[in-house]
């Protein structure tokens, strides 16, 4: 009987033990919708790569009668990027780095998340990676910011039976 409830002790616990999943935790993201977090240094946002950055993001809707930006953007600096500021819910980090690059990564710091690591040795480098994939970048934030208003419009108490019962909606022809 000892050894049936041994060998039953050590079959759950190869079974739990398979089953353990390593997942970390993750805050929820914050920041009102088509809001980018802008991170790099301030001499940077300044100069030439503020300014292409506000060239790019700044771009108005095409078609409106008025014109609007399709992002607002908020400068964070690099100091200042820890704690709270980490949990934006779109980030655009610039980084210094003999490696060039462009990179985007999801659920980095918080969830939902997009951030878009842009590197290179110096403000003209970074400007030319972030123009070369501002199209991806725009449709990657604009997907994200699709599913997050979807998320909040659901997340909403009122119901369309609601609304067609407060305002007694009728249908006469």
């Amino acid at each position: 009987m000892k050894k049936m409830a041994l060998l039953g002790f050590f079959l759950m616990l190869i079974a739990c033990k398979e089953k353990q999943l390593k997942t970390r935790y993750l805050p929820d993201s914050s920041g009102k919708i088509n809001h980018l977090s802008i991170v790099m240094p301030e001499k940077s946002w300044n100069g030439f790569l503020g300014d292409k950055v506000r060239d790019l993001l700044l771009a108005p809707y095409e078609g409106l009668p008025i014109d609007e930006p399709q992002f607002s953007l908020k400068f964070i600096p690099e100091k200042v990027f820890t704690g709270f500021a980490k949990n934006s819910r779109n980030i655009i980090w610039f980084v210094k780095d003999p490696i060039g690059g462009f990179q985007l990564s999801e659920n980095m710091m918080a969830k939902p998340q997009l951030v878009a690591k842009v590197s290179g040795v110096g403000q003209e480098v970074q400007a030319f990676y972030l123009e070369e994939n501002i199209t991806l970048l725009k449709a990657s934030i604009t997907e994200i910011e699709q599913t997050e208003k979807r998320r909040r419009i659901g997340k909403s108490p009122s119901t369309d039976k609601e609304f067609s019962d407060r305002f007694q909606i009728s249908m006469t022809y």
